[in-house]
């Protein structure tokens, strides 16, 4: 039973998991709301089946135990002589118990199957090593209020990291993340850094909404339960102060008419726009887009990118981390340019779009311009 409950843990995405850390959930509510009903998915087979051997092969009760029940079967022909009677009582009190169990079993796996303003985000020095593979080397980068940037640069540039190490998904060797007035992942005292407990660093991350690559929506969880889950079981809003800011986010992205479908149910597009409501729902001073359009089909990343310029345009601070180059000219105060794990070039799209002055830069754009 351990290994086969450790299975299903283990058979749950690790986009799960992060996503419930980017929203800020303690362990305990992560498990409870997202990670053990997924795992039961995978959980529930194999103990139903073991459960129907253990009584076929066990007296772990006495009454419902085969060896039990044929021996008094026996013990009963024994005097009456009536075999046939008694062997029909045992198989269909047998296939009762089964029975009932299969029906349980079925019943929750179906259930557990649903859906198969100050801000200042200011890295410094910011590095971040994978064994001998150092993947950042030194960021510094401001980030201002309402301020739009958009990181741009080639695969393995070291973007992506740099944008978990924002909100503390990856932990970074050296240098600091201030977002706001508070340092991320640590404390400053006196001049030395100490590492917070991961319940200060959930609480750091409830004000960073995250929207990922992979969507990573809930899948046993309906539309509207995705989006208000963080809002009610972290930030503790009134449920329906929650549910009436979540439709208005779902009108904001265009899908009022899918509060109540299931994510499977659902376009690469509509899910990426669901998974930037349920970010925009906790209301978040800094809003971190990581490759927001990558797993999506050509078609679909118009609608996508449309509401995150219309979100642009209400002035939110937005971290961007995408290859959609019109995008980055039409939607960013500024685009940063990566390379080698270090910021290459930093401008207004004018400057590092149209006119870029490093040769990386332009080596990069040749291929999109």
């Amino acid at each position: 039973m351990a290994e086969i409950i450790r299975a299903g843990l283990l058979s749950v995405d690790n986009g799960q998991v992060e996503t419930t850390q980017a929203f800020g959930m303690s362990r305990s509510r992560a498990l409870r709301r997202i990670i053990i009903p997924q795992a039961m998915r995978s959980i529930i087979p194999p103990t139903g089946n073991q459960l129907i051997s253990m009584i076929k092969a066990t007296s772990l009760v006495s009454v419902i135990a085969m060896g039990d029940l044929l021996y008094s079967v026996q013990a009963i022909y024994n005097r009456t002589f009536e075999i046939i009677p008694m062997l029909m009582v045992a198989v269909i009190w047998y296939l009762l118990i089964t029975s009932i169990l299969n029906l349980g079993q079925s019943a929750i796996e179906r259930y557990y199957a649903r859906g198969t303003r100050r801000v200042a985000s200011a890295p410094r020095r910011a590095a971040k090593n994978y064994g001998d593979n150092q993947v950042l080397k030194g960021i510094d980068l401001d980030v201002w209020p309402g301020e739009v940037v958009v990181i741009l640069g080639p695969s393995g540039s070291g973007k992506s990291t740099f944008l978990r190490c924002i909100n503390h998904l990856e932990e970074m060797n050296a240098g600091s993340i201030r977002v706001g007035d508070e340092q991320i992942g640590y404390v400053l005292k006196g001049h030395v850094l100490h590492r917070l407990s991961p319940r200060q660093i959930a609480c750091q991350r409830q004000k960073i909404g995250m929207v990922f690559q992979q969507f990573n929506l809930y899948p046993h969880m309906t539309v509207l339960q995705n989006i208000i889950e963080a809002p009610i079981g972290v930030h503790k809003f009134p449920r329906q102060e929650a549910m009436a800011h979540a439709r208005s986010l779902l009108a904001t992205v265009g899908l009022s008419d899918k509060a109540d479908a299931w994510p499977r149910h659902l376009s690469g597009g509509q899910q990426q726009r669901v998974a930037i409501a349920r970010a925009l729902a906790i209301k978040p001073q800094l809003m971190l887009f990581d490759e927001p359009t990558s797993a999506l089909d050509p078609e679909l990343v118009g609608e996508v990118l449309a509401t995150m310029r219309t979100l642009a345009d209400q002035g939110l601070t937005m971290i961007v981390v995408t290859h959609e180059i019109s995008f980055a000219r039409e939607a960013a105060d500024r685009v940063v340019f990566m390379d080698g794990g270090v910021v290459v070039e930093q401008g207004t799209p004018e400057e590092v779009i149209a006119n870029p002055q490093h040769p990386r830069t332009q080596a990069f754009l040749s291929r999109f311009i």
